[in-house]
């Protein structure tokens, strides 16, 4: 004590003394005279040592609980101090004597260092058990915030604002000594709450709102659940009315603030914290909601059951967004809509039956109407701020509804690949970089035609393999000949040109011709007339493409590819009545029919109906010899000299005697 008592006395002279002379010193010239802060630190420090020796000494023994309380007395006391020498410092009636600011800065220091000990002192106290019985002990440390706020009223900037900040952070400090305690912990919220209102008042910024708004909806939660009426998934409808409550309230906020002479800041961060906190508690709750959906359709039976508190969630939730965003719709507005009405299908079908092909079905439906809505729109409005979410959210639809039904084949699964390639087409057509998911779609039509072909084709008992190869032949070439008749429509719909839907149908005749030629290496029961028919139209459709063709080669090519498919399937047009008579009684006969049969090809004006003559004359001069390597030796000797003649014919059309010596060498080889 007396350590204390000449410290004082040292502090007082250097800071103090010669109080007359402080009328005309300025304030400035004493802070910085003698650089008394460490000597008043020490008064203080052992000042405070000493009071504390003296309670120990005269009330030995106390418990942690009871220093806790002096230690909150000597803050309350040091901020006091503070407040009263900087008041006194203001006055102009003090003129004659002014504190050194180290005297009160001293004591706001302290008094925030025996706040921090305090606390450390009341968590050790409360953690190790000894409060059971004696909860009301928790409360004690809302006394630092309540003399931080009390400051931070009787001060002026800067220092309200520091104190106001450190009042906001000592709030949430006191609700970890608190909030384990039932019942108490509504005095702190509470309190946090009310305080936050003045803090906020203070301090003006958004941090210190959004931290008030917090502690005031904590406490109405924390009155409900001590209220003990709302247990389970009613709490998903309470917090969907809080989201409501909070976009109600932001809402009467800003038509009051419609009506003030002057725009305020203060209405402003309010209706910021407002809106923040409701959207992130309505993403906490959707967030949660689809959890739980999955795990109605994902987990066992028994492992969750519909609940209607969810369903009323969900439309709760779906009526708080529509009314925060009616006037003024954004893309966050329409996705978080979309993500409603999504978990509201899936729980609302979850009453009906849990199965994910009903939740398919309806995620295909939700797209295509999405997609329509969204053309819709496009044709009424055009806000460049929402058209990324009307293109995206279709399109999730649709591969959720793939995604729900890929592990099912039934006889209308092809109907969702077909619905979610529309939705692809309807999106790809918006715009010309979307291009991409028209070829999308585009094969996704054709995906879904094979699916539910070859689904029909599984539910046939005994069905030759090869049958089912030309069926699907039978398919493909159908669709190729859809994009060839069908081209000017398409190209106008799907704004594709001409030369893009050629890509799919000749992709289409090449898938066909693999097809049938392919089947005719298994065995065909019942296919063979449909394989002729299905061969005739690929022939033909390579013809048709060397016809009229601006592209030479390709023009060519195509003949030729023609003619090789013509030969590819040979199996199938070898077994008509007609190539069998040929081929029987007629056989010697084979290839003086051949050799007529080439003349004619070479000789008729195949440049003036529109194609190359070159190609066909090269397949002419090639008949005769294919059918004599193909059965050599069972020829009658007229029919090889009617072959002969008509190489003859060819060596004077085109002037090449060498050639008629190169075919005579191959029937002397025969």
């Amino acid at each position: 004590m007396v350590s204390t008592l000449t410290l004082g006395w040292s502090a007082w002279k250097y800071v103090i003394a010669e109080n007359s002379r402080r009328v005309s010193i300025p304030a400035s010239a004493v802070e910085h005279e003698g650089k008394p802060a460490i000597l008043v630190l020490l008064t203080h420090i052992m000042g405070l040592g000493a009071i504390g020796s003296a309670i120990d000494l005269f009330f030995p023994n106390q418990t942690p609980n009871i220093w806790t309380a002096i230690l909150l007395i000597f803050m309350a006391a040091e901020w006091g101090f503070f407040v009263w020498m900087k008041a006194a410092n203001a006055r102009e009636s003090s003129a004659f004597f002014r504190w050194h600011p180290a005297w009160f800065q001293s004591s706001w220091y302290l008094g925030l260092a025996i706040a921090g000990f305090s606390f450390i002192l009341l968590q050790n106290y409360l953690s190790a058990g000894t409060a059971t019985h004696r909860p009301q002990w928790s409360l004690l440390w809302l006394a630092t915030p309540l003399a931080l706020t009390a400051v931070a009223k009787y001060t002026e900037n800067p220092h309200k604002q520091v104190a106001s900040t450190f009042s906001t952070i000592a709030l949430i400090l006191a609700q970890v000594l608190i909030f384990i305690f039932p019942g108490y912990r509504l005095i702190g919220l509470g309190l946090a709450a009310v305080l936050m209102l003045v803090n906020t008042y203070y301090l003006v910024e958004l941090p210190a709102a959004a931290i008030g708004v917090g502690f005031g909806f904590s406490f109405v939660a924390a009155v409900i659940y001590e209220l003990g009426f709302v247990s389970g998934w009613d709490w998903a409808i309470a917090g969907a009315i809080a989201v409501l409550c909070m976009w109600l309230l932001r809402s009467m906020i800003v038509r009051f603030s419609r009506d003030l002479p002057e725009p305020s800041q203060l209405t402003e961060i309010y209706e910021r914290a407002l809106d923040g906190w409701a959207i992130l508690l309505a993403g906490l709750l959707l967030t949660t909601i689809t959890s739980y959906s999955y795990e109605l359709y994902a987990g066992s039976t028994l492992s969750s059951s519909p609940s209607a508190e969810v369903l009323a969630a969900i439309l709760v939730i779906m009526a708080a967004i529509i009314f925060r965003n009616l006037r003024q719709l954004s893309p966050l507005t329409i996705y978080a809509v979309a993500w409603s009405l999504e978990l509201l299908t899936a729980v609302g079908l979850s009453f009906v039956d849990r199965t994910t092909i009903n939740l398919a079905v309806a995620n295909i439906a939700l797209g295509l109407f999405t997609q329509l809505l969204g053309d819709v729109w496009r044709r009424r409005h055009r806000p460049p701020t929402i058209l990324p979410s009307i293109h995206f959210i279709p399109l999730v639809y649709g591969v959720l509804g793939l995604t729900f039904r890929s592990h099912t084949l039934t006889n209308w699964t092809g109907l969702t690949v077909l619905g979610a390639s529309l939705i692809a087409i309807g999106i790809g057509r918006r715009e010309p970089e979307f291009k991409p998911l028209v070829y999308l779609g585009l094969i996704g039509v054709s995906v879904a035609a094979y699916e539910s072909l070859l689904y029909q084709l599984f539910q046939i008992p005994g069905g030759a393999f090869g049958d089912g190869l030309i069926v699907l032949a039978t398919l493909g070439t159908t669709l190729t000949y859809i994009y060839r008749i069908l081209s000017p429509w398409l190209s106008n719909y799907l704004h594709l040109t001409n030369a893009e839907l050629k890509i799919f149908a000749h992709l289409h005749w090449v898938l066909s011709s693999l097809l049938l030629i392919w089947a005719s290496a298994y065995d065909i029961k019942s296919g063979l007339n449909l394989g002729l028919v299905t061969g005739a139209l690929l022939v033909q459709y390579a013809f048709l493409q060397g016809r009229n063709n601006l592209d030479r080669q390709w023009a060519e090519i195509w003949i030729y590819l023609g003619w090789l498919e013509a030969f590819g399937i040979r199996l199938y047009w070898i077994n008509t009545p007609l190539v069998k008579y040929i081929s029987g009684p007629l056989g010697p006969w084979k290839v003086a029919f051949a050799s007529l049969l080439a003349y004619f090809i070479y000789i008729l004006p195949w440049d003036n109906w529109g194609w190359s003559k070159k190609p066909w004359q090269v397949i002419a001069s090639l008949i005769p010899i294919v059918t004599i390597l193909e059965s050599p030796a069972k020829f009658y000797p007229i029919s090889l000299l009617i072959a002969g003649a008509f190489y003859v014919f060819l060596a004077w059309e085109r002037q090449e005697v060498r050639f008629t010596y190169s075919v005579f060498q191959v029937y002397g080889v025969q």
